[in-house]
């Protein structure tokens, strides 16, 4: 995939030696290289925020947690430590912290989560305009 970056560029090289970068304000060519590299088994360590515990399947044997931030609640804990063990792989994933008080670790790992609910009220209006969004489709199979 072509990045559009110099073959000498610092995260480029780091690719050559295993290590990839997966943060949102990168470009998108460079992630999915991240990305398809990392699960072909070209790229060992990925250095991530916590975007790519959300909507990218990444699993990996260890994840690390570096340094405590405010944005580490339970749910992002429960979410990037759910990363650790790669289903058909290992029979256990394993979970690292370096530079987290002792104090959050514990919170974190015993804290409840929060309870997600959906407040989308279906009402006529709505089964009325879903209606005419099918009707109109160009391929009402797909539309549902």
């Amino acid at each position: 995939k072509n990045t559009g970056w110099p073959v000498d560029h610092p995260l480029i090289k780091a690719l050559w030696r295993g290590v990839g970068v997966h943060h949102e304000g990168l470009p998108r060519s460079y992630k999915d290289l991240v990305e398809t590299m990392f699960r072909a088994r070209q790229v060992k360590v990925v250095i991530a925020t916590g975007t790519l515990a959300v909507g990218v399947n990444m699993p990996s044997r260890t994840t690390v947690f570096l340094g405590d931030s405010p944005r580490l609640t339970p749910l992002a804990f429960r979410q990037m430590a759910g990363r650790a063990g790669r289903r058909g792989h290992d029979d256990v994933g394993y979970v690292a912290f370096l530079g987290v008080p002792m104090q959050k670790i514990a919170a974190l790992m015993t804290s409840p989560l929060t309870s997600l609910r959906g407040r989308y009220m279906v009402g006529e209006s709505l089964a009325l305009r879903m209606s005419i969004f099918h009707a109109n489709a160009a391929d009402p199979p797909r539309a549902t």
